[in-house]
């Protein structure tokens, strides 16, 4: 039975450096344009023009950081009516030096994910499903990211082989990354079929807080090529990559980097593509989930003759720094804690401190509120 892997990690500030600054971006250390709001229309991110287009003649230039292409704002709101798709090849990063929010349409991350494999090809990645082989065909194996590809299906009657799923790899501690292709399928009639392209890999990030609405953000994987006449499917695409962190993140919808389904076969279908990898970082209480944060395998289609193996779950990481390291960690990562103000149910509240912080509250315990908000509450909130 397939699980979801779900890591909890405590972090010191001596440790995290080592560990995350190596890809994590903050809003503070990247010249901002000014708010985004947005009106209704689609919108798109070019990682390789570093150019972030949209309705009315909108326009945000972004820098290239590691491999990464940045878009900065000092505030984001995307909002009912718009969308927002990542293309290109490098992975892309949305930052807010205040809140921000994610809704409408979402945000459609696929810049950064390797593209599925041609007809008798491997995906494109470190993950790439392999395809299928042999003079009577088979279909490909999934994309593998968080978890490996799966194996596309074997039909013993026709003399199939199919192409395995490609491997795990990578960590988003280390590095923002896509998802891998899926491998194409193999047929001797010549009608074959293409791998699903790997999710992208995006990171978002903001100083205030991170509220996920509407359509949410997806880095799924795509869906394998069916057959063209008969017999193969590709592998589907693994799920990508998805990094978010800020003092508070909440999830009202859909945070997800699945992995794409098998292309539908005559005889073999595709293998379903790995889950990707999610990363949370916040503060204890931070995240609040009410909607849902997947990483799980894609399916294969199943007909008479059976079906491929589904890609195996991927790795979602969520990161609380410990209590007593709260300060140090919240210098580390760039927030500015000083004059910040805790808000309730929209009313404005007593300014917290970094001493407030270091000095915890019995309250916090229940790690049920969230952050500064729950941190500040003995210092006694005003109405």
């Amino acid at each position: 039975m397939n699980r979801l892997m779900l890591l909890i990690t405590f972090i010191s500030p001596v440790v995290l450096p080592q560990v995350t600054r190596a890809t994590l971006l903050y809003p503070n250390d990247f010249p901002a344009s000014s708010g985004f709001a947005s009106v209704p229309g689609s919108y798109t991110v070019n990682t390789d023009t570093l150019l972030m287009s949209g309705p009315m003649g909108f326009a945000a230039s972004g820098v290239l950081n590691s491999g990464i292409a940045v878009f900065s704002f000092t505030d984001f709101f995307l909002g009912v009516g718009a969308d927002i798709s990542t293309l290109g090849s490098r992975p892309a990063a949305i930052l807010s030096r205040g809140d921000m929010t994610v809704a409408g349409n979402g945000i459609r991350a696929l810049a950064g994910g390797g593209l599925g494999g041609e007809p008798r090809q491997m995906g494109a990645g470190p993950g790439g499903g392999f395809p299928g082989f042999n003079f009577f065909g088979g279909a490909g194996g999934g994309g593998g990211f968080g978890g490996m590809g799966g194996r596309g299906q074997f039909e013993s009657s026709t003399f199939d082989f199919p192409g395995d799923g490609g491997p795990a790899y990578g960590d988003l501690n280390l590095a923002l990354q896509g998802g891998s292709g899926g491998g194409g399928g193999k047929d001797n009639t010549g009608f074959e079929s293409a791998g699903g392209a790997g999710g992208g890999g995006l990171e978002l990030a903001a100083n205030g807080e991170i509220l996920i609405a509407g359509a949410g953000v997806n880095a799924d994987g795509l869906q394998g090529a069916p057959r063209n006449s008969n017999h193969t499917g590709g592998g589907g695409g693994s799920g990508g990559g998805l990094i978010l962190h800020a003092p508070s993140i909440m999830n009202t919808t859909l945070i997800a980097a699945r992995g794409g389904r098998g292309g539908d076969g005559v005889f073999q279908n595709g293998g379903g593509g790995g889950g990707g990898r999610i990363l949370i970082q916040t503060l204890p209480g931070g995240f609040v989930d009410f909607g849902v944060t997947s990483v799980g395998g894609g399916t294969s289609p199943s007909d008479f003759f059976g079906t491929g193996s589904p890609g195996q779950p991927g790795v979602l990481t969520i990161q609380i720094p410990e209590p007593s390291s709260i300060v140090g960690f919240a210098s580390l990562i760039g927030w500015s804690w000083l004059g910040m103000r805790a808000k309730r149910g929209g009313a404005r509240k007593a300014f917290a401190t970094l001493s407030d912080l270091s000095a915890g509250c019995e309250e916090c315990a229940c790690r049920n509120c969230r952050g500064v908000k729950c941190l500040c509450r003995h210092r006694g909130w005003t109405e």
